[in-house]
């Protein structure tokens, strides 16, 4: 897994949360109110958002938590800078942008198990495998 991190880590680049619309509404607001009590403490907690243009595909409950904290940048990895990476045919593979719902599950299909389980899009898409 360090290696995923560390390749991971050299795609982050940091932006406004405002503005990211989150994969999903909100399921557990105690894990909310948990992770904005740990951010105002330490920072930013977990991975990477994996952001399609202003879409979030990964993030529901850190989004809502940073809003509400004393954060005003996240850490996001652009969705096509990932399948890039990893995906050798990404170009071929990647969605129209009219479809960018799909970047996803694309992603989700296509990346390595540890790189879906390291940014959470095991956790946004009930199709995956």
């Amino acid at each position: 897994m360090e290696r995923v991190e560390c390749v991971i880590a050299s795609l982050v680049t940091y932006r406004s949360w405002v503005g990211c619309c989150p994969p999903r509404p909100v399921e557990d607001p105690g894990k909310v109110a948990l992770l904005r009590r740990q951010m105002d403490e330490r920072g930013w907690n977990g991975p990477p958002v994996v952001m399609a243009g202003d879409r979030a595909l990964t993030g529901t409950h850190r989004l809502a938590a940073v809003a509400g904290s004393r954060l005003t940048v996240i850490p996001v990895v652009d969705a096509h800078a990932l399948g890039a990476c990893w995906i050798p045919q990404w170009r071929e593979v990647l969605p129209p942008i009219s479809q960018w719902c799909e970047i996803g599950h694309r992603l989700g299909d296509l990346l390595p198990p540890e790189v879906v389980s390291y940014v959470g899009l095991d956790l946004h898409l009930p199709s995956y495998r």
